[in-house]
């Protein structure tokens, strides 16, 4: 019985092989994937916090209204998205801003390229990831 059991690993290792690395490439583009959507995460709270800090405070103290300054709410958003423009794993990154009261939400969109996309057939090698944060603006 021993003798007749002969080469059966060595015809199967190959296939475990190329289930193995089937395996790795979509955990490596799964990974690839969620980091982008926690940069655009990472993004959308930046931009949602300094859009709070654009608070008019003198206004607000003279009648206690909540409101923005937009030319200095549009200067410091300008500033984050030119320093999150360098990051290279988003691509098309789109941000919109609602002020509501107190409140404002960013919601962000984007694209990530995942590495082994490309090399399975029908499979898109963008991938669209969005994230959105609302911060509410409150005195300390």
């Amino acid at each position: 019985m021993r003798g007749r059991c002969t080469g059966n690993t060595i015809v199967l290792f190959p296939a475990a092989l190329l289930v193995l690395l089937a395996m790795v490439t979509i955990t490596v583009d799964a990974a690839v994937v969620h980091l982008g959507q926690r940069r655009l995460s990472d993004m959308a709270g930046a931009m949602a916090n300094d859009a709070v800090a654009a608070l008019d405070i003198d206004q607000y103290y003279a009648s206690g209204e909540v409101r923005f300054d937009a030319d200095r709410a549009a200067r410091r958003l300008s500033y984050i998205d030119e320093g999150f423009a360098e990051d290279r794993d988003l691509h098309d990154v789109r941000c919109a801003i609602t002020l509501v009261g107190e409140r404002v939400t960013v919601s962000c969109e984007g694209r990530v390229r995942p590495v082994f996309a490309r090399l399975w057939e029908n499979v898109s090698n963008r991938v669209t990831v969005t994230a959105s944060e609302t911060v509410r603006a409150a005195e300390q």
